[in-house]
C-alpha cells in the first residue's frame, strides 16, 4: 500500500469521527462563527507547531500563495460554516453522506480545468458512489 493510499484512509477515518465531536460542539447556544474561528484558530496552531519543528519552510511565489489561501476560503471557512450549520440542525446520518458527495465535484472539476480522462471503471465507480449517498440521505 502506497503512503498516498495509507493517508487518504487515515484521512477517511479522522474525517469520519470529526463529525460526532462537532456536533457535541455545536449543542448549545454558541454561534457556528465562533465554533468555526475555534477549529481553524486551532488547526493554525497545530500547523504552526509543525512548521516551527520542521525546519525553515521555502518561500512561495505569491500566486500559489494566493492559491492555497482561496482554497482556505473556500473550504477551510464557508465549506466548514456550511458543515457546521448542517450538523447543528440535521442528524449526522442525513448530512455525512450528502458531504460525502464531495469526490463526485472534485473529479467533475478535474475532468474539466485539468482535462483529466475519465474511463469507464471510474465512471461506474462515481455512479454507484452517487446512488450510494442518494440513498442514504433519502432514508430517515
Amino acid at each position: 500500500m502506497s503512503g498516498g493510499v495509507l493517508f487518504a484512509i487515515l484521512t477517511s477515518i479522522l474525517w469520519g469521527i470529526s463529525p460526532i465531536i462537532f456536533k457535541f460542539g455545536l449543542k448549545g447556544q454558541i454561534s457556528v462563527v465562533l465554533a468555526l474561528l475555534i477549529h481553524n484558530l486551532s488547526a493554525a496552531i497545530l500547523a504552526l507547531g509543525f512548521l516551527v519543528t520542521s525546519g525553515r519552510p521555502s518561500p512561495l511565489p505569491l500566486s500559489q500563495l494566493l492559491t492555497i489561501a482561496s482554497g482556505g476560503i473556500v473550504a477551510g471557512f464557508l465549506g466548514l460554516y456550511f458543515y457546521f450549520k448542517s450538523v447543528s440542525s440535521t442528524p449526522i446520518s442525513v448530512v455525512a453522506p450528502i458531504v460525502a458527495a464531495s469526490p463526485f465535484w472534485s473529479a467533475l472539476l478535474a475532468i474539466v480545468i485539468f482535462n483529466e480522462s475519465i474511463g469507464f471503471k471510474k465512471l461506474v465507480g462515481i455512479i454507484f458512489v452517487m446512488l450510494g449517498i442518494i440513498l442514504l440521505s433519502l432514508e430517515r
